[in-house]
């Protein structure tokens, strides 16, 4: 299995923690910046995408070689193709609502 994210990135190297070079760090933000735009499109991405831009207050190495991870996999996976079974249509449709309003009935908003 082929995933984007790991909890591996970084092992084996004694400074992912040392933040980026000024230069590095607007790449790394540019970068990050389109991953965040194209896991809408990619939800195979969409677990490193959180955890990139979790890092973007201050990239550090293990953030850009999370990146670089996320970059190789979608040169990799250039294209994705879901395919969904059809399915019967369904004879009947439950639907449960909240008729008490959560118990709020000035602002009869439910929580």
């Amino acid at each position: 299995m082929v995933s984007p994210g790991t909890n591996d990135t970084g092992k084996g190297h004694p400074d992912v923690l040392t933040p980026l070079p000024a230069d590095e760090c607007r790449g790394f933000l540019s970068a990050a910046g389109l991953l965040k735009d194209s896991a809408l499109d990619r939800p195979d991405v969409g677990y490193a995408t959180k955890e990139i831009r979790q890092r973007v207050a201050k990239p550090d190495v293990l953030a850009m070689l999370m990146l670089k991870r996320v970059g190789r996999y979608l040169l990799a996976h250039a294209e994705v193709a879901y395919y969904y079974d059809y399915q019967e249509e369904p004879k009947a449709i439950t639907c449960y609502t909240d008729a008490d309003w959560a118990g709020e009935p000035v602002k009869r908003l439910s929580t």
